[in-house]
């Protein structure tokens, strides 16, 4: 899957479980991908435990060893597999991709499997800039498309997101099934489900919102997200973090729009074109450090004004969305009339 640039002047590693596993134990990899799992607890006791991988409400999880190796199973179905499967599930690869799994081992590791060898180390260094631009390469995004489930409606209805038409006009779907570069990446499962948001031209954004661990989101688009539902011109232009809150914005008559993420930068060509539509534009980013930081980072190239959600209001919700989900839609309005009231 990852081809290794033949013209860069470094030595490969023969990368095979076993010079894995000479480094380091499966009983390692487990506790590091699941992030300080207690594998000792569990291993081959006969006990389940709640899962590490999504919203477990009982105990459906096992762990158990068959020869060298340690098996992970959840029979609820959503998960099983070995520590290798475990590293293409939590990095979105095909199931069996083993060679992926182990070079993503090798760079999160790669400080154990330097050595003397110089050429052989930047070989190692250079895995961490060819999965980097994997992650980062355009990749063709194809769903299929499904009637609203039970879980997604209910987690809709916890910010008053409704009715369902609504998402539609906003283009956001749920999938029954993903194809990413042509190949099935992924089925529903009411433990595990999905949610798109469509772009135009084949640029999508994937959410899972009940995983805990591993990624949630797939994209293939740096998109301004609810770019395509704006109004030609308006007075106030709320620019957030997230579609989720561009969604309760809307719902309570403020126009919004999202970058892909706190981390992304507003490019000029941009906000030129916004500024022109809009008299005022402010940034509304969660109430946290990394929320400021990004909000700070375009407030000061631009000279916009940032706008956070009070905590000594709202002690346990750090963006909008928390606030309709804890107060209500009443309340996060009130939130947000106070907090735009001089540009309304």
């Amino acid at each position: 899957m990852f081809a290794i640039d033949k013209a860069k002047p470094v030595e490969k590693v023969n990368i095979s479980k076993r010079l894995i596993e000479e480094k380091l134990s499966q009983k390692d990899l487990w506790i590091y991908y699941l992030s300080g799992f207690d594998v000792d607890a569990w291993l081959n006791t006969r006990q389940n435990f709640k899962s590490e991988l999504r919203t477990d409400n009982k105990p459906t999880c096992s762990l158990y060893s068959k020869g060298q190796n340690i098996y992970y199973k959840d029979w609820a179905g959503h998960f099983q597999g070995d520590i290798y499967n475990l590293v293409c599930y939590l990095n979105n690869l095909s199931y069996g991709d083993l060679m992926g799994a182990m070079k993503i081992i090798v760079r999160d590791f790669a400080h154990v499997f330097y050595s003397a060898n110089e050429r052989q180390n930047e070989y190692i260094k250079s895995l961490a800039i060819e999965l980097k631009e994997e992650e980062n390469r355009f990749r063709q995004i194809q769903i299929k498309k499904m009637i609203w489930t039970t879980e997604l409606i209910t987690y809709w209805n916890r910010y008053e997101v409704t009715p369902l038409s609504f998402l539609a006009d906003h283009d956001v779907f749920c999938p029954q099934y993903i194809w990413i570069d042509s190949k099935l990446r992924y089925t529903y499962s009411k433990h595990d489900p999905a949610i798109a948001y469509f772009f135009g031209n084949g640029r999508y954004k994937i959410y899972f919102p009940f995983r805990t661990k591993g990624a949630r989101f797939i994209g293939n688009s740096n998109a301004i997200q609810g770019y395509n539902q704006l109004p030609a011109t308006g007075d106030l232009l709320i620019i957030t973090k997230s579609m989720k809150d561009v969604l309760v914005l809307k719902l309570l008559g403020f126009n919004a729009c999202a970058l892909q993420s706190e981390q992304h930068h507003l490019e000029k060509d941009a906000y030129e074109h916004l500024s022109k539509r809009f008299k005022r534009i402010v940034l509304l980013y969660d109430n946290d450090e990394a929320g400021r930081n990004g909000a700070t980072k375009i407030c000061d190239r631009y000279n916009l004004t940032y706008i956070e959600i009070p905590k000594e209001e709202y002690e346990d919700s750090k963006d909008i969305s928390d606030v309709s989900d804890n107060y209500g839609m009443q309340e996060a309005y009130q939130c947000m009339e106070n907090l735009t009231y001089q540009w309304l």
